[in-house]
């Protein structure tokens, strides 16, 4: 009943893993504009531009800051995309004393808010097929870390030196060990996440023709 539909909404849409990218991007998008200080319109009755504000602005409770607050819906993303700081902004900053060295931070940071939105709109996004919790990782290194062969070419070493070259060797033995690891279990998630979208796909197919069967009998 209420409960099956609230799972399946969960598990297909609200958390589904090809939702967390596109969170991911947003976020991407958003801390890119406000720490490049970007700039939205002010507008007056008659829908002109009266300034540009900050938008950080709109963290405030303000009349401007609503305004600018209600500017950040979707539309926004395609404002990302196409801005460039105006010159009267600029020319503010200067004026304020803001540093070249703080202003070119600004830029690299809307540059990197611009493609971010240009890779959502081409759905240029990262592929999530599962995680892994790394603090539950052993990347403490172990005397089986490291092989007799590796021992033998120490021969002669002094022994305090010897000490530093065995654990350094075996902790890169151990995190090649859990490279290999993790690999294998992404590997096997991606697995896991194609027999879902075959299972999704056909749950869909086979609710199709139920769906048609109620809206032809509403009719």
């Amino acid at each position: 009943g209420l409960f099956r539909m609230r799972f399946n909404m969960h598990h297909k849409v609200y958390q589904h893993r090809k939702v967390f990218p596109f969170e991911e991007k947003v976020k991407e998008i958003y801390v890119g504009a406000f720490r490049a200080h970007m700039h939205l319109p002010i507008l007056d009755g008659n829908g002109s531009i009266t300034a540009w504000k900050d938008i950080q602005e709109s963290l405030k409770l303000t009349a401007d800051g609503v305004q600018l607050f209600l500017q950040l819906d979707d539309r926004i993303l395609k404002v990302v995309e196409m801005y460039h700081t105006p010159a009267s902004v600029l020319a503010k900053w200067r004026e304020e004393g803001v540093s070249m060295k703080a202003i070119e931070e600004r830029e690299k940071s809307m540059c990197a808010a611009r493609k971010a939105a240009q890779e959502l709109e081409r759905r240029d996004t990262i592929k999530f097929v599962g995680q892994m919790n790394l603090s539950e990782l052993d990347v403490e290194p172990k005397p089986e870390d490291i092989t007799p062969e590796e021992l033998d070419k120490l021969e002669g070493v002094d022994e305090e030196e010897k000490k530093a070259l065995i654990r350094k060797i075996m902790k890169k033995n151990r995190m090649k060990k859990l490279k290999e690891q993790f690999k294998a279990e992404i590997l096997q998630s991606e697995s896991v996440a194609e027999s879902d979208d075959e299972a999704d796909e056909a749950d869909e197919d086979a609710s199709t023709p139920a769906r048609r069967g109620v809206d032809k009998e509403r009719r």
